[in-house]
């Protein structure tokens, strides 16, 4: 099940229809036009972050501009690469991705964000997208969704 919230606009779906049209429904306009999707990735684990990473340095389309160990730091890269998608584990050290998700969405609006957790979906994606995130995933459907974020590109940025 992927949660989705933006503004007054909110629906539960299943993972396989997250696609383009969400994403497109989701993505503001100044968003469309570049043309690499900058993307940023927080978790405090090493190899998420980096099996994440790798996933999306697979996709056509996708620039990964940085990766955050935890909330304090995916505030401050964010602040300065102003990635178009924000990809935020919600439990973290120092400042969880529930705070940093408050901030982002305060201080970007019109950045995409997308909380995951290997904790109770039900309960923590609530409170994701309470926070400010626009989907939410477990940490297994995240791997499926970013890999599918070729076709979703393609779908809202054009092809080639």
């Amino acid at each position: 099940m992927v949660q989705i919230n933006h503004g007054s606009r909110s629906a539960n779906i299943t993972a396989s229809y997250a696609s383009g049209a969400i994403l497109e429904w989701l993505l503001p306009s100044e968003a469309k036009v570049a043309m690499m999707i900058r993307v940023v990735v927080a978790d405090d684990s090493l190899e998420y972050r980096e099996a994440l990473a790798a996933v999306i340095d697979g996709v056509r389309g996708l620039s990964l501009v940085g990766v955050a160990r935890d909330g304090t730091e995916l505030i401050a890269l964010c602040d300065a690469k102003t990635p178009a998608i924000c990809l935020t584990d919600v439990r973290m050290p120092t400042l969880d991705g529930l705070e940093a998700l408050e901030v982002l969405r305060a201080r970007h609006p019109t950045m995409l964000l997308v909380a995951f957790s290997s904790y109770d979906a039900s309960t923590v994606g609530a409170q994701a997208l309470a926070a400010g995130a626009h989907m939410f995933f477990t940490k297994d459907e995240t791997f499926r969704a970013t890999a599918r974020l070729e076709t979703i590109y393609q779908q809202v940025f054009g092809s080639d």
